[in-house]
């Protein structure tokens, strides 16, 4: 019985490590890839901290997205929902639109 208690505690800690480490690469993706980008876009952390504002200009609606590791996914309400690849200054949409980082 105890071996049982030991393994479902390893479990436990197991799934709480690696949702931790999710948690750390979204982080550091929100970090990078926010900013201005030429033409007036921005990318900002969201106030829950585990995603993206993305404003691109005053005609359009803000968009809420998630980033993890250099992997950005938008959801545009007034489009719809874009994937992008970040390398450190542009962004790769999948719509082959790229945004450079001002």
């Amino acid at each position: 019985m105890k071996s049982k208690k030991y393994l479902i505690s390893a479990l436990v800690i197991l799934v709480g490590l690696t949702l931790s480490a999710s948690a750390i690469a979204a982080d550091r993706c929100i970090q990078d890839v926010s900013g201005n980008y030429v033409g007036g876009m921005t990318i900002w952390p969201a106030p829950d901290g585990r995603g993206v504002i993305v404003t691109v200009n005053a005609r359009r609606p803000t968009a809420y997205g998630t980033c993890l590791g250099d992997k950005l996914i938008v959801n545009f309400t007034d489009d719809h929902t874009i994937s992008a690849v970040f390398d450190g200054r542009k962004i790769y949409w999948d719509n082959n639109t790229i945004w450079a980082r001002q």
